[in-house]
């Protein structure tokens, strides 16, 4: 029995590739000055100074608004990782972990700490 299941993870690991492993979100944490700022993440509000769970394949839209300063946006990008990148080679060299790079396990964000201070209008 315990061979079994160890030829059958085995395969899995193989067939799937080391990225069908590893979370769909990380962590996004953003912090904007005034503290009073109100924070949004792909359009939802969130707490100020707060890591939120975003989808690792998808860019990440950050705003942060406060009355009487300017607006603050930016997108945050993502890339391949590390494992999508071993997923790759692994494809390359024996050609089946090559699911893992359709996974969002492949990727990870281009930054996971966004620090903003609002400038005042004038």
């Amino acid at each position: 029995m315990k061979k079994t299941l160890t030829v059958l993870l085995s395969i899995g690991m193989i067939f799937g590739g080391c990225s069908t492993v590893r979370p769909d979100k990380q962590g996004l944490r953003v912090h904007c000055v005034p503290e009073d700022s109100k924070v949004y993440v792909n359009g939802v509000r969130v707490d100020n100074n707060a890591t939120t769970e975003v989808y690792r394949n998808e860019n990440a839209h950050v705003a942060c608004k406060a009355d009487g300063y300017e607006d603050f946006n930016e997108t945050v990008g993502y890339h391949l990782n590390t494992t999508g990148t071993l997923d790759l080679i692994g494809l390359v060299l024996i050609l089946v972990p090559g699911i893992g790079l359709l996974t969002k396990g492949a990727f990870s964000l281009d930054k996971t700490d966004v620090e903003y201070m609002l400038y005042k209008k004038d």
